[in-house]
C-alpha cells in the first residue's frame, strides 16, 4: 500500500504504513476494509495503466492468500505481523527484486515499440 500510494501522491507527507500499521497489526478485520478503500482510490488516481495493472497485480496476489481477517491478533501474531512485513519491506528494496522490475519495464517498453 506505502508504495502505491506514494506513485498516486509523490512526496504525501503523512503515509498510510505510518497511519495504519499499528492498527492493522491489532485489529485487522477493522482496518483493512479501509485500506482496500485507500488503495481504489489511489490506483485510480495513477495515470499509469501499465502502473495501475501491475499494482492490482501485487494487490490480487496478496489477497489471495488470505481466507479471513481475524478481529485481533495476539502478541505472538502481532510478532507474525512484523516479520512478515519487514521480510515484504526486505523483499521489494533487494537488488533481485528491482533487477526484475527492470527487466519488466525494458520488456513492456519494447513490446511498446514493436
Amino acid at each position: 500500500m506505502g508504495r502505491l500510494q506514494n506513485a498516486a501522491n509523490p512526496g504525501v507527507n503523512s503515509d498510510v504504513v505510518t497511519r495504519f500499521y499499528n492498527a492493522a497489526s491489532t485489529n485487522p478485520a477493522l482496518t483493512f476494509g479501509r485500506l482496500n478503500s485507500l488503495s481504489r482510490y489511489h490506483l485510480n488516481k495513477l495515470e499509469s495503466s501499465r502502473l495501475r495493472f501491475w499494482f492490482e497485480g501485487q494487490l490480487a496476489q496478496v489477497m489471495a492468500h488470505i481466507r479471513d481477517f481475524p478481529t485481533t491478533l495476539t502478541l505472538n501474531d502481532q510478532s507474525l505481523f512484523a516479520l512478515g512485513y519487514y521480510h515484504q519491506l526486505a523483499y521489494y528494496r533487494s537488488k533481485t527484486h528491482q533487477n526484475s522490475e527492470r527487466a519488466e519495464q525494458h520488456d513492456d517498453n519494447t513490446s511498446e515499440s514493436l
